[in-house]
């Protein structure tokens, strides 16, 4: 429907009336093609009842707009936009971070869940809502390269690695030029910390430079200059008392979101973790007292969620903790758990979708849930991969402990008295026999190769140490030449190679050493035994390019059919094909071999067991502590998770203590005793904790299938919706425009651009100041564009990934948002009930969008449908399912056949629709309203404590220096008496304004669909 503008002028002998139906859209139409309206039949149930229709294809336009305007929160936009496997549990923190009122989440996943994909996820997430453009990752600095590869493989983003001086320089350059600046930047912590003193003006440098730009843009009150901060290994920022720490506070300030990733278990009241969380909100975690406090208080929340998870589930011990949890300032005026506490005392049973909407609620309701997510392998992956450890044992022959022996007491000899880096040195020579002792005989001619050594041995970076000053001893190399000829240890490797090898042809295995001289040493022999091999090794040896063209061969079946690798050489790689791990050395650092292991046992392994094989040498003393270790930690049977985090670091005085050279091996074997029993208490101590963690986190099932429902229902931007919203827009605003299916690949076309639309989106990325071009406003040939982001490895020269963030997409919605007419004319279409699974007949359908916002938006599309014939309804999940079936797969049909009675029907049940889909948003914004009421709650109460904890501590010292006659120090502390109530009364000004509740809705779409 449209106006008339009052304009008209004659063409021949016909008369022109000018019709507005849009802004931009004032054609002339001739006079008698002009429909009179009595009155305004605006309504979808009017526009029914005078037979006005439109088809499938305006019901799909009408819902992806509304996707691809980004504003809907149950929508995931990053869905689909990785070449890597569906895993719900990555996106429990895209759920986090989108209803959260902060943006802030910190992800505590287990080692190997995947907690890179999940911030990549992230960023692509607020890329498509809020048009994001600046991301930065800070990592340490071994991680940066694998970050990169992982952005560009898995992603398709290109990622830029930055020292301290170009991360000053683009972060400079991105204040400057206000939102014309795109990046990805990867830095190390140790080129983004700030210095100690860079407050003052006369320390230079460029980290310097960027501690005072940070700052200059809190204290100011700029724009963030960042739109995401992802944090790796934010364990590091763990002491509030450290420059590290400071960094996360200043990215903190300076961006608009931030994820904060760590595989260290959950410490329950732990410090550590209040300084993170700090971090993330410092308003909401303002100091550990009351961090205590929420911890005590949410308890009973959570306890329950697992009455009502529980198997039946218990609503009157729900109801019970609910009423402890009021007890608290922070729950005493919740008015969702005064309800729930009513409803759930009245309740015998609930419903499996009550728990699910309960489940929800007590997860809104906690304190610490909506900061922090955290999943662990035997609660995400259904079929876990089973752990096959075996322990291969050597002996030495007797020359070779002779030799060993002998070498041992020489170099012990030479380290008595010696301190600091002699006995590391000492320690690092030991280790290396250890690994191969024929390989490190004949290398210690060799100079540099122990800081490599120390680091993946022990995980320890030791790159201070500079040259050690340990006398190395004379070395025979005929003698070393022998023992490469009775080499017991490579024997016993051969031998089980072979084996395998007869066993299963094509068996890829990876062999793990700490020692570059191991790995040369095994390349060289197992090659002239007839193994095809191939090595990767780390500290500069390889470029990641090299690394990665290992990889190809290593997993071409035809390629080589063993890795030899270090654990640095093979950071970063994942090895999911192959399911044969050997650590022919056994590090010293427990972290070490979890990390090995980890390189099979990832998501994405396809074989159901993995065999883990351990060489030991028993006439070694340290070999035989560290399985010792390693079997009462129960290391190789089991994932553990951060061994860091359960064992922490062994300290350098376990190290000494057990390497001393004055020590007998006697007494070094019961010193190893008793921190290995110290240790394995602590591993318990650990699962104690983690056991109790649930009290803080709480049950995130229902996340899990509320994301399975979302893929499900298609609540994700698809290819094909993409391609079939483009395609529908040209048609009816640009025909002109031509659109060839591709044929590189599926969801691909090529794209030639009409004069007039090409013109008009140059000038909309003009007037945008658009970061990233097209070449489609600039050229008059067709330009290849892909539409899913999982082809982009076949992307041609020339072609563009048109992603919801590609400038063709944000001129198409602002093109449609700017001409649309309200909402589409009442739709008539058909699906095949095989299509569907929902029963024949004809259904009324009426689509809204609901959108609420307060302390957080919450803005979704809501769909209620009902059968014509008998008035049966179709519960939500149902409806949404019917509607989305009918805009992928729907059928244009002529339901101007439909006879008056069964036109009045279908009126009627549309009026129904809707009437219940306007009862119903009554009623969610009545709930919403009482989330925001809550939150506001806790807000208020959260900044009320601290406020008073601390002016109650001024207001103790200003009394305690006037009566001591300090006038100074007591007129200081009464002023700071009044910052702070300054500061608490900005803090509740702020949480009043948006305690104030701003809620809507609007058709989107309505009509009829006929299940045939």
């Amino acid at each position: 429907m449209a106006i008339t503008t009052g304009r008209v002028r004659s063409a021949g002998p016909f008369t022109m009336v000018q019709i507005e139906f849009g802004p931009n859209e004032r054609p002339y139409k001739r006079f008698n093609q002009l429909e009179l309206v009595p009155h305004e039949a605006e309504g979808l149930a009017e526009l029914l009842a005078v037979r006005k229709w439109s088809g499938p294809d305006a019901l799909r336009s009408a819902l992806a707009i509304e996707k691809i305007r980004g504003q809907l929160t149950d929508v995931f936009y990053s869905m689909e936009s990785s070449r890597t496997d569906f895993f719900p549990h990555q996106f429990k923190p895209v759920m986090k971070l989108v209803e959260s009122p902060t943006g802030r989440v910190l992800i505590a996943d287990e080692v190997g869940l995947g907690k890179t994909i999940e911030a990549i996820y992230l960023w692509r997430e607020v890329e498509a809502r809020e048009q994001a453009k600046r991301l930065l990752v800070v990592c340490p600095s071994m991680l940066r390269e694998k970050w990169q590869a992982d952005m560009d493989r898995l992603f398709g983003l290109e990622a830029e690695i930055v020292d301290a001086k170009s991360l000053r320089e683009k972060l400079y350059r991105a204040r400057a030029a206000s939102d014309r600046t795109s990046f990805a930047l990867i830095a190390s912590f140790e080129a983004a910390r700030p210095p100690r003193d860079f407050l003052d003006d006369t320390t230079k440098g460029p980290r310097a430079d960027i501690a005072r730009l940070l700052n200059e843009i809190s204290a100011e009150g700029e724009e963030p200059l960042l739109d995401l901060v992802v944090v790796d290994e934010a364990h590091y920022m763990r002491n509030a008392n450290t420059l590290t720490h400071r960094l996360g506070t200043l990215l903190g300030e300076a961006s608009r979101h931030m994820a904060l990733l760590t595989a260290t278990p959950v410490q329950i009241g732990s410090e550590n973790l209040f300084n993170l969380m700090r971090l993330l909100d410092q308003d909401v975690f303002e100091d550990i007292h009351q961090f205590d406090g929420m911890l005590t208080a949410n308890a009973p929340i959570v306890e329950a969620q697992r009455a009502i998870w529980a198997t039946p589930p218990d609503p009157k011990h729900a109801a019970r903790s609910l009423e402890t949890a009021r007890e608290s300032d922070y729950f005493a005026e919740d008015p969702t758990l005064r309800a729930l506490v009513v409803e759930l005392n009245a309740a015998n049973d609930l419903s499996p979708s009550r728990r699910v909407e309960i489940g929800r609620m007590l997860e809104t309701s906690s304190l610490i849930a909506p900061y922090l997510t955290r999943s662990r392998k035997r609660e995400v992956i259904e079929k876990r991969v089973e752990r096959r450890p075996q322990v291969l044992t050597v002996e030495f022959s007797e020359e070779e402990r002779r030799t060993y022996q002998r070498v041992t007491n020489n170099l012990r000899g030479r380290s008595r008295g010696l301190t600091g880096v002699s006995v590391f040195a000492l320690i690092a020579r030991q280790r290396q026999m250890a690994s191969s002792l024929p390989a490190a005989l004949q290398s210690w001619h060799e100079r540099g190769i122990l800081e490599d050594l120390a680091w993946e041995d022990f995980g320890r970076d030791f790159y201070a140490l500079g040259e050690p000053d340990i006398d190395l001893p004379e070395i025979d190399l005929g003698l070393a030449h022998r023992l490469e000829e009775l080499d017991s240890k490579y024997e016993r490797l051969r031998e089980f190679l072979t084996k395998l090898t007869v066993k299963s042809a094509h068996e890829k295995i990876i062999v793990f050493a700490f020692f570059r001289g191991t790995l040369k040493y095994l390349q060289r022999r197992l090659e002239v035994d007839g193994f095809k091999t191939a090595l990767m090794m780390g500290g500069g040896s390889c470029s990641r390019s090299e690394r990665f063209e290992t990889i190809r061969r290593f997993a071409d079946p035809e390629g080589p059919s063993i890795l030899l690798s270090s654990e640095v050489g093979s950071e970063g790689i994942d090895l999911q094909f192959c399911s044969v791990v050997v650590n022919y050395d056994l590090p010293w650092n427990p972290m070490r071999v979890e990390q090995r292991i980890g390189r099979v046992d990832r998501l994405g392994q396809r074989a159901e067991r993995i065999s883990i094989i351990s060489f030991a040498v028993m006439n070694t003393v340290e070999d035989r502590i560290l399985m010792r270790l390693y079997e009462r930690i129960d290391l190789f049977q089991r994932t553990i998770g951060d061994l860091e985090g359960i064992l922490g670091e062994m300290s350098d005085a376990l190290l000494e203590s057990i390497f001393d050279p004055e020590l007998s091996d006697e007494e070094r074997e019961r010193r190893a005793e008793e921190s290995i029993l110290a240790l394995e208490n602590k591993r318990i101590e650990q699962e104690n904790l983690e056991a109790q963690a649930v009290n803080l986190i709480g049950f995130s099932d229902y996340l899990i299938d509320t994301i399975r429902e979302a893929r499900d229902l298609g609540r994700w931007l698809s290819p094909d919706e993409t391609i079939a919203f483009v395609d529908d827009f040209f048609k009816r605003f640009y025909p002109g425009t031509h659109l060839e299916p591709s044929v590189v690949a599926k969801n691909a076309l090529n794209i030639e651009l009409s004069t007039d639309a090409r013109l008009a989106l140059a000038a909309f990325a003009e007037r945008n100041r658009a970061s990233r071009r097209t070449r489609l406003e600039s050229t008059t040939r067709a330009v290849p564009c892909f539409f899913d982001p999982r082809q982009t490895d076949v992307l041609p020269s020339g072609g563009e990934l048109v992603d919801p963030m590609h400038p063709l997409l944000r001129w198409i919605e602002t093109e449609i948002s700017t001409n649309y007419r309200g909402f589409v004319p009442p739709i008539g279409t058909s699906v095949d009930q095989e299509a569907i699974q929902c029963p024949k007949g004809l259904y009324a359908f009426v689509s809204q969008k609901w959108e609420l916002h307060g302390i957080r938006s919450e803005v979704v599309l809501s769909h209620r449908a009902m059968r014509v014939d008998d008035g049966e309804a179709l519960d939500a999940l149902e409806a949404e399912r019917l509607v989305f079936a009918a805009s992928r797969k729907g059928a244009k049909i002529p339901f101007a056949r439909l006879g008056d009675e069964e036109l009045g029907r279908a009126v009627d049940a549309l009026g129904t629709c809707a009437s219940r889909l306007d009862a119903e948003f009554g009623d969610r914004v009545a709930e919403f309203e009482l989330e925001n009421t809550r939150r506001c709650s806790q807000q208020r109460t959260s900044a009320q404590r601290h406020a008073d904890r601390k002016i109650g501590d001024l207001e103790e010292r200003a009394r305690k220096m006037e009566a001591e006659g300090k006038t100074l120090g007591a007129r200081l502390a009464r002023d700071q008496i009044k910052r702070q109530r300054e500061t608490l009364a900005g803090k509740l000004d702020r949480i009043g304004r948006r305690s104030v509740l701003d809620a809507g809705l609007s058709e989107v779409a309505g009509g009829l669909i006929l299940v045939d």
